[in-house]
């Protein structure tokens, strides 16, 4: 998986409607968790951070251009959240759609990535089996709290070893503190996971934890921009 690259090649992307949004767009994404490799798109509202990542991701059709898709290796955390509603054990909310039942080891590995994210709070008042419809229960940084261990379940191959996975989190950090992030985006490193973030700014901690900078919505010709970081610093 260490040679496994996402790769878009002079692509256009065009939303349903006709709306041209970035014009030969190339970037590539190798395999692996260092810093350096992980790319943050940033716009505003409208300016295609989300198309990218339904482009990425093949959930988009390209009328110009070529992608290379890793199959199996590319998760989605959305802008709006896959949530549940119906009632489901936390345990299965939190591995959607899933179904691990009673594993020990990966179980262990949900309850680290919880306390990463210092929601293993809800785990102590509910238990893994609580049945509930947890999208009434959850306040709206609780969602985005689990739905990043979701993420990381996912990545790692439900519980494993990430190295070869892409994380595409599609601006749904708003509810997650800063510090918080910051041991989040060293896990995606030490597990090997490559990360793509959509984001309207790129502030602290977060600034750190790419090397690479999409810009949307530009006012050239082709509407982006892509920059390493270190070179701007």
């Amino acid at each position: 998986a260490g040679g496994t690259a996402l790769r878009l090649t002079g692509c256009d992307i065009v939303t349903p409607r006709g709306r041209c949004l970035a014009q030969g767009l190339s970037v590539t994404m190798s395999a692996g968790g260092d810093v350096d490799g992980n790319l943050a798109v940033i716009g505003p509202p409208g300016s295609g951070k989300s198309a990218f990542c339904r482009v990425i991701t093949g959930l988009w059709p390209l009328p110009l251009g070529e992608a290379a898709i890793p199959q199996g290796q590319v998760y989605t955390c959305p802008q709006k959240l896959l949530v549940p509603t119906s009632a489901i054990s936390l345990r299965d909310f939190l591995t959607y759609p899933t179904v691990l039942g009673v594993d020990e080891e990966k179980e262990k590995v949900l309850r680290h990535d919880l306390q990463t994210l210092r929601v293993e709070g809800i785990v102590e008042r509910e238990g893994l089996d609580a049945v509930q419809a947890w999208h009434t229960r959850l306040s709206f940084g609780e969602q985005q709290s689990l739905a990043i261990v979701r993420l990381l379940f996912h990545c790692g191959g439900c519980g494993g070893d990430g190295t070869g996975s892409f994380a595409i989190i599609d601006d749904c950090l708003s509810g997650i503190k800063p510090e918080i992030l910051e041991e989040v985006y060293a896990l995606f490193v030490e597990r090997g996971i490559r990360v793509v973030t959509c984001l309207e700014a790129l502030t602290p901690p977060l600034d750190k934890a790419h090397g690479r900078e999409l810009r949307l919505g530009q006012r050239n010709t082709q509407g982006w921009r892509l920059e390493h970081l270190c070179e701007r610093a």
